[in-house]
């Protein structure tokens, strides 16, 4: 049941403040006055809420930053202080434990504290590029703008990456049922078939010959293939959390033909976007590199950051410095060259990051269009062969009788 901070007084005009549970305010306030109290103020007590570190939790907060994002930014434009916006949301918030972050924040707001500090009490709810744009917000006074920007960013992120999920769902389901459907029949069905070829002997052609021992195989020692597979899974999951052999992994991808050439765009799509992003608020360079930093997940390239940091603190050009990391494309950084000659590094950003967006939904449906009947073939070609091998062995049959 919800806890409530009362402060009332009593007949005798005596102040006095205690805490009270109830169903909500209103009941909390009817109750003060049964017992001939006067109520001066009922809020709601929020507890510092531990954080869940459960995936569908996690996503499920997700969504509720970006709402609330959009929410604020709606109510600060329409003139409502912060602080009664943050009222309306915490109400209006079903998510208990983001429920409570809000109602924390809110209270942390009315004892003074700057709302982007309160904020970054919640590292895992509000990012380091959330906290600092709130930051950049409260010092020019342009909070509304911020959240609405912060919002339209939060949604082009979430809109690529279900997009991507969505062309990946189709595939997938057709591996997953096209796998399971040769197993089934290789360890079930073919077995049964092949007793009548039992007396061919070496007269069996090569192709049944195969078919018969991998079907033999799965039939009889399907438990191998299972501790491989549950070996092998281990193993990779054992080194994926080593930080060398992630490293390796991550700069492994990069060189993989066409796959690694569209992982790399996504990545210089979300690096420009959050770069333009913070410049265009305010954020110096140096605090935005380590920020796009935190972004990046594949991580021989936010390494890299560390060196292109170095190298601004030094003293050199943003293009210069990505220049001489060598992962990233050298129209990329000509473009940001002249950006920065031109003092419109912010808009050359933007401007680059619609064509890095434009470039990877067009090779993406191409690809994905050429998985899908690309998966479709080969399960026929495998289909195909397993019915040659049963029926190149019955054709012989024939002849031999005729």
């Amino acid at each position: 049941m919800p806890t409530f901070k009362c402060t009332s007084r009593d007949k005798q005009g005596q102040l006095q403040t205690e805490i009270k549970e109830g169903a909500n305010r209103n009941a909390i306030i009817q109750d003060m006055r049964r017992n001939d109290l006067f109520p001066i103020s009922v809020e709601p007590v929020f507890q510092k809420p531990k954080i869940s570190t459960k995936i569908f939790t996690i996503r499920s907060k997700q969504h509720e930053v970006v709402t609330t994002t959009r929410q604020l930014s709606n109510l600060l434009s329409s003139g409502i202080p912060l602080v009664h916006a943050l009222n309306f949301l915490v109400d209006q918030t079903k998510n208990p434990e983001f429920k409570n972050i809000l109602g924390h924040i809110r209270n942390e707001i009315t004892r003074g504290m700057p709302f982007y500090e309160s904020l970054s009490q919640y590292p895992r709810t509000f990012n380091r590029l959330y906290v600092n744009m709130v930051k950049a917000g409260e010092a020019g006074g342009t909070l509304e703008q911020i959240f609405a920007e912060l919002a339209d960013y939060s949604e082009r992120r979430r809109e690529t990456r279900e997009t991507l999920i969505s062309m990946m769902i189709y595939p997938l389901i057709l591996l997953c049922v096209g796998s399971g459907t040769l197993i089934f029949l290789m360890s079930f069905v073919v077995p049964k078939m092949f007793f009548l070829f039992e007396g061919m002997g070496d007269r069996l052609p090569l192709i049944t010959k195969l078919l018969m021992g991998l079907s033999r195989f799965f039939s009889h020692f399907w438990w191998v293939l299972f501790i491989l597979l549950s070996g092998g899974a281990f193993l990779l999951y054992t080194l994926w959390k080593k930080e060398e052999w992630r490293l390796k992994f991550d700069q492994f991808i990069l060189r993989i033909p066409v796959m690694g050439d569209l992982i790399v765009k996504t990545i210089f799509a979300r690096f420009i976007q959050t770069l333009s992003l913070l410049l265009s608020n305010g954020v110096s360079i140096l605090e935005a590199i380590q920020i796009t930093q935190a972004v990046i997940q594949n991580r021989y390239i936010a390494k890299q950051f560390d060196h292109i940091h170095s190298s601004v603190v030094q003293g050199e050009s943003l293009s210069m410095a990505l220049q001489k990391a060598d992962v990233f494309a050298p129209l990329m950084v000509n473009i940001i060259t002249v950006g920065e000659e031109t003092g419109r590094l912010e808009e050359t950003l933007i401007k680059m990051n619609q064509t890095y967006k434009k470039d990877i939904q067009r090779e993406t449906r191409r690809w994905m269009s050429l998985i899908e009947p690309s998966l479709v073939f080969i399960m026929a070609v495998i289909v195909g062969l397993m019915v040659m091998a049963v029926l190149l062995p019955i054709l012989q049959m024939d002849m031999q009788v005729f």
